[in-house]
């Protein structure tokens, strides 16, 4: 990440180590570098320091946070039970805390930045209790609507909040809280901050959500989460035997197919060390199916191949003649089957110049080949259509949610990656893309309305969210789900517009 930054950066002078060696004392890293040592950091042989990447950051002229941003979430997710270094925050060194918190109680719009500076140090644990799970509150009410760079600051933020002693019953809380909500159409993220901590307060609720649901998709997710934390040694013996005995009954009890809860349930009883197979004729008849259907086929090493060359055959200097850390990357970014290894790809090449070419030549690649020939991948496809793809390659993930001759299960896909692709949709589309949900004679899934409502909801499309909430013909879920962003009060929606 540092060294494609440097090399195909904007300044040309930089792209030279002895250069950019020469010119690197000073500023954040506060020490100065020769080439060797900027080669020790760059092909990984040394650890790299906050401080130094935030000058890659200054020097390169690069949004503030853009790359340390992605190397703290990527430390925390390699790396999980190690705490992501103590540093300096990327704020003002002026910054008043205090203040910080006063702002935020008060209403006014925060900043990731901001965020970032107030929980990196001593003054929001030091606020009453009342207060601190205020902000804790407001943080996570803006986590899991923000996007880009601005979600990765709060996720940090609140990863951060979460392993410190003081601040740890406050976080999952909130979490708790919002997994209870049976209107809160996003689960996943408070569900996976809970999978981060063994403190006994996350495991409950952890359990609260499997043992009452507030929905179908919560349940299924609560039982991932469970399945989770039962590898990770959180859970104690009493808790593991009594979602051991529930997982058998659910999956048992399943006989006329396996939806997403009892799949979940039989997941995590595999995590806890007990085999269902046998426990239900639904689930063993569609894993007797599945075992039965090809193979898929696993990573198409050639199509990675042709896209690393294409990549760096425009880059703006000849520097390399190949890559390996992006084989890697795009491979896992394409293939993997663990949604984070994937996710975390995704915001590695993001944070590159690599992005937006590899975004184009996957949309070009979907705009003439179909993507149900390979269903495995077209969901990973999509979504790194959405995270690296500029504005003019938008139109490709649109087509698939208004044509109709998309199979439904695309068109969910496609409506999830939406929301995270740069551009803006006219009101036409968000129209036509509505129509297709319209029972009775709809086919798609209930989620593929839910993806279109939480890419509304990013995109802050407000009129379009009204429309959907009050139309009696669209399916309940989805129109819950748009009451529920227009419920988001406004210096939150502001402090997280993109």
């Amino acid at each position: 990440m540092l060294r494609v930054n440097r090399i195909y950066g904007a300044d040309d002078r930089l792209a030279i180590g002895t250069e950019f060696a020469r010119c690197f004392a000073g500023g954040a890293a506060r020490r100065s570098a020769d080439t060797s040592q900027i080669t020790r950091w760059e092909t990984g042989r040394q650890t790299v320091s906050h401080d130094v990447i935030r000058r890659y950051e200054q020097l390169l002229s690069l949004p503030s946070r853009r790359l340390t941003a992605v190397a703290e979430r990527t430390h925390r997710e390699a790396f999980p039970a190690i705490p992501v270094p103590r540093r300096e925050p990327a704020g003002p060194p002026t910054a008043d805390g205090a203040l910080l918190a006063d702002k935020a109680l008060s209403g006014a719009p925060l900043t990731g930045e901001e965020w970032d500076v107030l929980t990196a140090g001593p003054d929001i644990g030091r606020q009453r209790a009342e207060r601190r799970t205020l902000l804790v509150q407001r943080l996570l009410s803006e986590m899991i609507i923000a996007d880009g760079t601005q979600w990765r600051l709060r996720d940090e933020a609140l990863a951060r909040l979460l392993h410190r002693a003081r601040m740890t019953p406050a976080v999952v809380a909130a979490c708790g809280e919002l997994i209870r909500d049976p209107s809160n159409p996003i689960v996943f993220e408070p569900l996976t901050v809970l999978e981060a901590t063994s403190h006994p307060d996350a495991a409950a609720q952890v359990l609260r959500a499997v043992t009452s649901p507030v929905s179908e998709r919560a349940h299924a997710a609560a039982w991932g989460s469970a399945a989770v934390k039962a590898r990770a040694g959180h859970l104690n013996g009493t808790d593991l035997d009594m979602l051991r005995r529930r997982a058998v009954i659910i999956v048992t009890a399943a006989i006329t197919g396996a939806g997403p809860a009892v799949a979940a349930a039989a997941g995590f009883l595999r995590a806890a060390g007990v085999d269902p197979a046998g426990l239900s004729p639904a689930l063993d008849a569609a894993r007797t199916e599945s075992a039965h259907a090809p193979a898929a086929p696993g990573p198409d090493r050639s199509r990675v191949g042709r896209l690393v060359m294409r990549a760096l055959s425009r880059m703006p200097r000849d520097k390399l003649d190949d890559d390996p850390m992006l084989v890697t990357l795009l491979t896992e970014m394409l293939y993997a089957p663990s949604v984070t290894t994937r996710a975390t790809a995704r915001q590695l090449i993001e944070a590159t110049p690599y992005r937006a070419i590899l975004g184009h030549d996957l949309a070009t690649e979907v705009r003439y080949h179909r993507l149900d020939a390979e269903p495995e991948y077209a969901e990973s496809t999509l979504l790194a259509i959405g995270a690296l793809a500029d504005p003019e390659d938008r139109p490709v993930i649109e087509r698939l949610c208004v044509d109709p001759s998309v199979p439904p299960a695309l068109t969910s896909a496609a409506s999830w990656a939406l929301a995270h692709a740069r551009g803006t949709s006219t009101a036409a589309f968000w129209a036509a893309a509505t129509d297709r949900h319209r029972a009775p004679q709809s086919t798609l899934p209930a989620a593929g309305l839910r993806g279109l409502v939480y890419a509304a909801g990013i995109r802050r499309e407000m009129r379009f969210l009204g429309s959907v909430a009050a139309d009696r013909s669209l399916p309940w879920d989805g129109r819950q789900a748009a009451a529920w962003w227009l419920r988001q009060e406004t210096h939150v929606l502001a402090s997280t517009r993109r």
